[in-house]
């Protein structure tokens, strides 16, 4: 009997006995959609730290690596070319806007604080709902860090939009 050998799912494949969705990477449950696929946990984390920290991977084998539940932490290098054939966005990992980041653009004079409140209040408008909770969350985080003087600059970063 010869049965073809299947290292994961489809994008569109459903868990029939859960109900959830599976990583359209390895194979195991999927926490949600991240960075443009619905992914685990684990694939998500590896992800985000693969495309964060440039990292260079390299295959001992012959670069088509079974990537499965089982097997996804065996070959990093077929792990984020997979993520990446499954629409895993790099430019979506790269964004790391926080409080911290914009303080060291405020004390290094590239941003004042009026201007990120009025660039912060456009794209509150014109942008997604889920987006706009996180906007405010972040502004009011930044607000109240600007108040109360709460930061310091701990080293001067290179940030990329």
């Amino acid at each position: 009997m010869n049965v073809p050998r299947v290292s994961s799912p489809s994008r569109d494949m459903v868990s029939r006995d859960s109900g959830g969705e599976l990583c359209v990477v390895c194979g195991d449950k999927a926490s949600g959609r991240h960075y443009g696929a619905v992914s685990c946990e684990g694939c998500k984390g590896f992800f985000k730290r693969s495309i964060r920290k440039q990292i260079g991977y390299i295959c001992r084998g012959a670069k088509d690596c079974p990537v499965t539940k089982f097997h996804r932490n065996r070959c990093q290098y077929c792990r984020l070319k997979k993520c990446l054939a499954m629409g895993m966005r790099k430019k979506q990992a790269r964004n790391r806007w926080n409080a911290a980041s914009i303080a060291i653009l405020i004390s290094s004079g590239h941003v004042t604080n009026n201007n990120y409140r009025r660039a912060t209040h456009t794209q509150l408008n014109e942008g997604h709902p889920r987006l706009r909770r996180r906007w405010k969350a972040r502004a009011s985080t930044f607000s109240t860090l600007m108040r109360k003087r709460e930061f310091r600059v701990v080293a001067y970063t290179v940030l990329t939009t």
